[in-house]
This record gives C-alpha cells, structure tokens and sequence, in this order.
C-alpha cells in the first residue's frame, strides 16, 4: 500500500507485514522491530539496513544520526542525539507543551515533521473532533466581540454561520450528528453569552486573536509580526482576548473547551499543560509595552464548556512571581533541547499519542 505523503509513517506496510506473516524475511523483521519498540542500533548496523529505514522516512535526514546516538550512553537506551538541532526554532505555546509532556513526540513532530495517518473510526453518532471543536468555538468568539457589541442573539447568529460553514468543508456522518452537535454547540454559547461576555468588573474586551511572530493573528490594530525572545529562546502564538480597563492595566484571557483543570499550589502548570497564562503577558509585553504603555498584565483562563462549568480563573500575583516560576520549571527541558537530548515520557495521554507505531518505550504498550 502506497503511504501517500514521502514522510509519512506506513503503519500500513507494517499491518501489511504482519498479516502476511513475513517475519523470517529479513527486511520485515526489521521494520516489524521498529514497530514493536525492539529497534536496536547494533542489531541493524550496516548500510544497507538504514538504506532501508531511510526508504520509509525518507525526508528525516538525521534519523540514522539520532538512532546511533540514542545508544552512545548505556546508562539511558531513550536518549536521542541529532547533529544538530535547530538554533532559530521558534516555539510556540503548543509547541513547548509538547516538549514538557514528552520530548521524544517533540522531536518527532517538531523537528522530524512526522506526519500521521487518521486512524479513528467512523461513528455515524459523533462530528467534529475536539480540535476542530475548539477551533470553531474561537472564531465564533473572535467574531462575536469583533463585529460590534456581544449579545447572545449575535452569538447565536454567527455560530449558526461557522456551523454552517463547518459542514460545507466537512459533511457530518448522519443528520443526527449534525443536529446533536448544532443543539449542543448553542446550549455551549448560552452559557458562555451568561458568564464570558464580561470577565472582570471594570475592564472590557479590547483586542481578539492578536498574533505575535506569526501570520495567523486577525486583529488588525496589534499584529506583531517577528517572535519575541524570552530566556534565549523565541515564542510565537495568537493571543485569544486582552480586556483592558483604559488606563494601561490588562488581562489576557485564553480560552479552554475542554474539561476543568485547576492549577495546584504546589503545581501552578499542571506539569508543563497550563502555561499560556505566563507566556502570554511575556510576548504581548515584549510586542506592545511600549505602544501601549502597559503598566500591569494579569491573565487568566475560560473554561467555556458546561462541563468544566463556564468557569474563570484569574492569576493576580505579580508577573515577575510567575515569570520566576516558570523559569525554574522550564530550564532543565531546554537545556535538554539544546543537547539534543529527548526523552520518552510514558504516561496515560500516551494511548491518545499518534506517534506510537514509532515510539520507542515498550512502557507505552500497557496505556
């Protein structure tokens, strides 16, 4: 079977492989090997056994390099060196999540640029996936407060269009769906029209999606163009909503359609998941304190679901506070990164990671 894409990951070849039972062919051997987390270098040492790995990843130009180097040091079988990592990469929120989570799926998806096949199943009771849930829910925000003053009739009206639109890109697998989606998406916005409109008393939302060191931000006014550095590394990302109160105090609010999640006292980060309430006043400052004579930035989150309640949480200690934590907290992670060192992190988001066919912790099978 044909893998599309040249750097795709073939999990079909290697379902292919093992449902023709061809492990004592010396080459399906090795590649159901990799499959099942057995891959050593010293097993499949000579060229023409990378030649062939290469043919499977053909655009991961340093993959042999980082295979070799993963066994260079006994004491760690997952540690992972490239010639070279990539000194002007920009991360994004998203992006520095994923090396906190597990920097093995960084340095696949970041650096590799894997690409993954989709394997889920159709389910003729379901639409759109939890992305392009969240997706949508930030252009109905976005356009909401953009195109004039909020109400719930005008939220309604423009969720009536993106869902609309929604599905001229993306056919729901059944009316049903459709209908339970659309129904559920507009008791979603109900909620939002009671809680979100206002988030604090005497600040009101100002600037929506405002991008900085990237192309995506569609708030006209503020759109920053190059990355911001903090701590000898580049940030980039689009800012959900500023609120400002008209005399040089703001708060940045990130909007979240998943389920509640509280930051702990002993865990303000939630173990790297939580950090666009940090980063965020870091980049909006660094883009825009001058023009905007910022006197102070708080932030905070929207969880802007009914199962997480519609609920707010607000961070007011000072920033240089936070800024000082997440410091501490985010220090040995690139420190790693710039050694080329990734590591596997196995826990229970790994049976939702798509990058299982290629990963290399046999701990990962029993999620």
């Amino acid at each position: 079977p044909q893998t599309g894409e040249k750097n795709d990951v073939s999990r079909y070849l290697v379902d292919f492989l093992g449902e023709e039972k061809l492990e004592q062919n010396y080459e399906s051997r090795m590649v159901l090997g990799l499959h099942e987390n057995r891959f050593s270098w010293r097993r499949y040492k000579d060229d023409k056994d990378y030649k062939l790995l290469n043919s499977f990843f053909p655009l991961m130009s340093n993959f042999s390099k980082a295979i070799k180097g993963r066994y260079l040091e006994e004491e760690n079988q997952f540690r992972a060196y490239l010639k070279e990592v990539p000194e002007d990469m920009v991360f994004s929120p998203s992006g520095l999540k994923k090396l906190f989570a597990c920097s093995y799926g960084f340095l696949l998806d970041e650096i590799f640029k894997l690409k993954h096949f989709d394997y889920s199943e159709r389910n003729v009771f379901e639409w759109l996936d939890p992305g392009t849930v969240g997706n949508l829910f930030h252009e109905i925000f976005y356009r909401t407060f953009a195109e004039g003053k909020a109400s719930l009739v005008k939220i309604k009206e423009i969720a009536d269009e993106e869902i609309k639109k929604a599905r001229e890109l993306l056919a729901s697998p059944s009316e049903y769906a459709y209908q339970a989606f659309y129904k559920k998406m507009m008791a979603e916005l109900e909620g939002f029209a009671e809680e979100g409109f206002i988030f604090e008393k005497d600040y009101k939302p100002e600037y929506f999606e405002v991008g900085v060191g990237t192309k995506r931000g569609k708030d006209p006014r503020k759109n920053f163009q190059d990355p911001v550095e903090y701590q000898g590394i580049k940030l980039k990302g689009v800012i959900d909503r500023i609120d400002s109160d008209g005399a040089g105090n703001f708060i940045i609010i990130d909007y979240k359609t998943g389920s509640l999640r509280k930051p702990k006292k002993d865990d303000e980060f939630l173990k790297g998941d939580h950090i666009q309430h940090v980063l965020y006043p870091i980049m909006f400052r660094k883009a825009f304190g001058d023009e905007l004579a910022i006197e102070k930035i708080s932030s905070g989150y929207y969880f802007s679901s009914r199962r997480a309640f519609f609920t707010q949480t607000h961070f007011k200690k000072h920033e240089e506070e936070s800024r000082k934590s997440f410091d501490l907290f985010m220090e040995p992670f690139i420190e790693a990164y710039r050694k080329g060192e990734f590591f596997n992190n196995a826990n229970k988001a790994c049976r939702f990671c798509e990058n299982k066919p290629v990963c290399n912790d046999a701990k990962v099978k029993k999620w």
